[in-house]
């Protein structure tokens, strides 16, 4: 399966003066699971999974006081393939690539404020045989060249604190 999805999430504030809390989130997620319980013969499962997704957070604060900007983009892309008590030859082909892009941006107007920004881009494959006899193989060929950007930018005067985050995770469990 492809994924080129996009997601976009932008809260932007304009004028002077006044607080304000304001939450923005945009995500793409993909997710293939496959299994083989009790088979005979041969089991196989066979993903190919593809994320080219693109996922944008801004949020920009205007001017004045108080305010707390919550910021965040986010790709996932999962697979869960395994055979259980099968007979025979048991196999798991596994084959993702990932290229999304995530990226976060805050900006926040002049005064107090609180600023958390963050982008991840995530891809993790699980496969195992259990209880199978016969011969039993994983194949797993992960390639993950995700981005992830995140900016937070504070205005002038007054109080404040930010935070930014930007992540790539990449994780694999394989077992008979």
């Amino acid at each position: 399966s492809t994924q080129n999805g996009e997601a976009t999430a932008r809260t932007i504030i304009d004028g002077n003066g006044g607080g304000g809390e304001y939450i923005t989130s945009a995500s793409v997620e993909q997710e293939a699971k496959a299994f083989n319980i009790g088979c005979d013969g041969t089991c196989s499962n066979e993903i190919d999974t593809t994320n080219n997704g693109k996922a944008t957070a801004i949020s920009t604060g205007a001017g004045g006081s108080g305010g707390s900007y919550e910021t965040g983009a986010a790709i996932k892309q999962s697979v869960v393939a395994f055979n259980i008590d099968c007979s025979g030859t048991c196999s798991n082909d596994i084959l993702q690539d990932n290229s999304a892009q995530a990226t976060a941006q805050t900006a926040g107007g002049g005064g107090s404020g609180d600023y958390e920004t963050g982008a991840s881009v995530e891809q993790s494959a699980v496969a195992f045989n259990i209880g199978c006899s016969g011969t039993c193989t994983n194949s797993l060929d992960q390639t993950n060249r995700g981005v992830a950007t995140a900016q937070t930018t504070a205005g002038g005067g007054g109080s404040g604190s930010g935070e930014s985050t930007a992540g790539v995770k990449q994780k694999a469990v394989q077992f008979n």
